[in-house]
């Protein structure tokens, strides 16, 4: 059975979550996807496809589910949800073309990938709405320094005050339990 590792990195768009996409030559646009190199631990894999794919580095990512694509093909797949503003994209060295596209307005994608960006969807919805913020921001998961997690908030409103709102998603994350549910997520 072959292994096979796909990554749905998303962002926030004018109140829209859009997802990255990449293609070579005039082919079938895919998520960021790989199989693992040697040794390669999955969250390597994954980070890698990501890099390979659109020249994205340092983000966090978390495994999402692992998907049997009929007993030929196992697809571990992995969620990122980045602020594209810090995070610009370039297509890689096979990669003919990357783009972000709205999440309800895909191209038709490689077979089964459908499943990875509805899961996703369905995850930050859920995890949005039960921080409080659903209407007005996407908290962020990134690297810091030391390994650590940071949060970052979407601006979704021309005035809105993220300084402000940052300190009290943390506040909301912190008493409805999510930010630990996050940290014991095995973010990776």
């Amino acid at each position: 059975m072959r292994v096979r590792i796909e990554v749905a990195v998303c962002t926030v768009s004018v109140g829209r979550l859009e997802v990255l996409l990449g293609r070579v030559g005039g082919g079938t646009w895919t998520l960021p996807a790989t199989g693992p190199a040697g040794s390669d631990a999955l969250g390597a894999a994954a980070a890698r496809a990501v890099s390979d794919t659109s020249g994205v580095r340092d983000i966090a990512m978390e495994q999402l589910y692992t998907f049997d694509r009929g007993g030929e093909e196992v697809v571990v797949a992995y969620l990122a949800l980045i602020d594209a503003g810090r995070h610009p994209i370039a297509p890689g060295p096979d990669v003919a073309e990357v783009r972000w596209f709205a999440h309800d307005d895909l191209p038709s994608l490689a077979e089964g990938q459908e499943q990875v960006v509805a899961y996703s969807k369905r995850l930050i919805d859920e995890v949005g709405g039960d921080a409080g913020i659903g209407a007005r921001g996407v908290i962020y998961l990134d690297k810091t320094w030391r390994g650590g997690l940071r949060f970052h908030v979407a601006n979704l409103a021309s005035n809105f005050n993220a300084v402000d709102f940052t300190l009290e998603a943390d506040k909301m994350l912190v008493s409805q339990g999510v930010m630990s549910a996050y940290i014991g997520g095995g973010l990776g």
